[in-house]
């Protein structure tokens, strides 16, 4: 059975005092210690007492590195898909 994970339907937008509090009050405490979180670059993300909340309970915060289509392996497909057209974009059937 897998266990089971916070959950927050927001129909609103994300503030930096949402983002702390959900964390403070929902996901921290249901964080074990050796735990890791993975948070991307959104500004309410950086927001003071985040980290440290996460920290708090002995878990990790690790920031994504910044979106790079050169690490997405969908980009380099459409890459390749654009060449192929460009290519033979004279050639008919």
């Amino acid at each position: 059975m897998m266990a089971s994970r916070p959950r927050l339907c927001w129909m609103a937008r994300w503030t930096d005092s949402t983002f702390l509090a959900y964390v403070e009050q929902i996901l921290a405490p249901t964080l074990k210690k050796g735990q890791i979180v993975f948070l991307d670059n959104v500004s309410t993300h950086k927001v003071d007492g985040v980290e440290e909340a996460i920290e708090a309970r002995g878990a990790r915060p690790i920031f994504l590195p910044a979106y790079s289509p050169d690490l997405n392996p969908i980009e380099q497909l459409f890459a390749r898909l654009k060449s192929f057209l460009r290519k033979n974009e004279g050639a008919h059937c």
